[in-house]
């Protein structure tokens, strides 16, 4: 066989990569650099921007109001927190009613759940840190044709797969679902204290009702005696029938005022049923004729009463996890590489499925980018930079909402015990007036209209009393409310 004979199949080997390499193909080096270039491609910029939360609020030194108010004199940096701050209040019957609250509202039973769902969100954000191994066994029958027999064949396989955090992605989203549990557990203290202070405050109400109801008991004796009095001296020809007429007058409308407490004394023992969580037909509080003490309020500051606060918490969470979430939506725009493994036997017999000659296995990695999305990511990042920024406006709003109110409450609590100490005066004023004209009328002095006039202001001065010390006992309350719980005083300032 001569050379011009030679077909271009029997060139040698080395012929054949160089002639390709040099007529239609691409030099080794070219592909290195085109296969380089594409990684660098697909690597550039795979670093997600450090966004961190800005810093929290500062508050002022102390509240403008805090001087004027009588408070524990300890140091509060070192008094420890109590969870049923309502003790202050030393009350047997809300101490009870704050501990059936706890246990029965369904409030606080919902955000218990939202807790666990969000524990659950954080463990399967967490599990994508590990890779995904799974198992699977197959058995099959199937026909061998014409002129075979049919055969069964029985397989065992094992796969993972893993996504290598590489650039922060997956940690990025743990970090984020780790804000949401923190904002939740905060939530949860949060619903639950101010479920504590409308069982407090509605508590309080009622005590305060009860009350006036009791004051208008003594005002309804003291219009029946007034009554028999001026019947007395209307069948002895001393005074004309208008005086009898008008006492029976002041007797039914302080009846009908005590009739309408009743009502809303009802009303109020419902509401208390429905934060412990029962029917109004199974509950019942068995009614006082006074008033719970006023509490000793602690010493506030301004960042201690940020720090409490379990609302202001939340809110500095999801600023955290908004930020968190910046970084994840920029995520979406770096590759992704996941690492692939299987392995699996396969035979006609159980026997065999183990065998070394059976195993099949794979191991592999991908790496993927998207090049192009239309701007979606670029648009979700400008999305979530917004929400940030909303979430630190909202953040902040919260923190002067929390002062101003802490602010209100120091300002009604100091108002107030000046005015219940004023109306201490009125009340015995009222009293000392009213047994005088009371003389005055059994000696035909004055007229009934003078009686009733006494008596009516003696009932408001009464009732102005009762009212002013209620109402400082709801600022105390919304005070410990506001302070996010109470500051317990040391033993030696008991």
């Amino acid at each position: 066989m001569n050379a011009s004979n030679t077909s271009p199949s029997s060139r040698p080997l080395r012929d054949r990569r160089h002639g390709a390499g040099v007529a239609g193909g691409k030099p080794p080096l070219l592909r290195r650099m085109i296969a380089s270039g594409m990684m660098l491609g697909l690597l550039a910029g795979c670093a997600i921007n450090e966004t961190r939360a800005p810093t929290p609020a500062q508050p002022p030194a102390a509240f403008r109001h805090a001087q004027d108010v009588p408070v524990v004199t300890a140091d509060a940096l070192h008094l420890p927190p109590a969870d049923e701050w309502w003790r202050a209040f030393e009350d047997a019957q809300l101490d009870a009613l704050g501990q059936r609250a706890a246990a029965g509202n369904q409030d606080i039973r919902a955000a218990a759940a939202r807790v666990a769902i969000a524990r659950a969100i954080l463990a399967a954000q967490r599990s994508r840190l590990s890779p995904i191994v799974g198992v699977s066994t197959s058995v099959s029958r199937a026909d061998g044709g014409r002129n075979d027999s049919p055969a069964t064949r029985y397989g065992l396989g094992a796969d993972a797969a893993w996504e290598i955090d590489l650039w922060g992605r997956v940690s990025r989203a743990v970090e984020l679902s780790e804000a949401g549990l923190a904002a939740s557990i905060a939530d949860e203290a949060a619903l639950r204290l101010s479920i504590q202070a409308t069982l407090v405050q509605t508590y309080l109400q009622l005590r305060g009702v009860e009350r006036r109801e009791f004051l208008l008991d003594g005002s309804v004796a003291i219009a029946h005696r007034l009554l028999e009095l001026s019947q007395v001296r209307y069948e002895a020809g001393v005074v004309d029938r208008a005086d009898m007429l008008q006492a029976q007058t002041q007797l039914a409308s302080v009846e009908a005022q005590r009739s309408e407490l009743r009502i809303t004394r009802a009303q109020l023992e419902h509401a208390l049923a429905l934060l412990v969580g029962l029917p109004p037909s199974e509950f019942s509080i068995a009614p006082a004729a006074r008033l719970p003490s006023a509490p000793t309020l602690p010493a506030l500051l301004p960042a201690q009463v940020l720090a409490r606060r379990p609302d202001i918490a939340a809110a500095r969470h999801r600023v955290v996890a908004a930020h968190a979430a910046i970084g994840l939506a920029e995520s979406a725009n770096l590759p992704s590489l996941n690492l692939s493994a299987s392995a699996g036997f396969g035979g006609p017999s159980l026997g065999q499925l183990v065998s070394a000659p059976a195993l099949a296995w794979s191991l592999g990695a991908a790496l993927a980018r998207n090049l192009v999305d239309g701007g979606q990511t670029k648009a979700a990042t400008a999305q979530a930079r917004a929400e940030a920024e909303e979430s630190v406006a909202a953040y902040r709003r919260l923190v002067l909402e929390a002062l101003a109110e802490v602010e209100d409450n120091l300002v009604a609590v100091e108002q107030l015990h000046q005015q219940a100490a004023l109306q201490e005066v009125a009340l015995e004023a009222a009293r000392r007036t009213l047994d005088i004209v009371e003389s005055q009328y059994r000696e035909g002095t004055v007229s009934f209209l003078n009686v009733a006039t006494a008596q009516s202001q003696l009932q408001s001065a009464e009732i102005s009393l009762s009212d002013a010390r209620l109402r400082l006992l709801l600022a105390s309350a919304g005070l410990l409310r506001n302070a996010g719980g109470r500051w317990q005083p040391p033993a030696q300032h008991y």
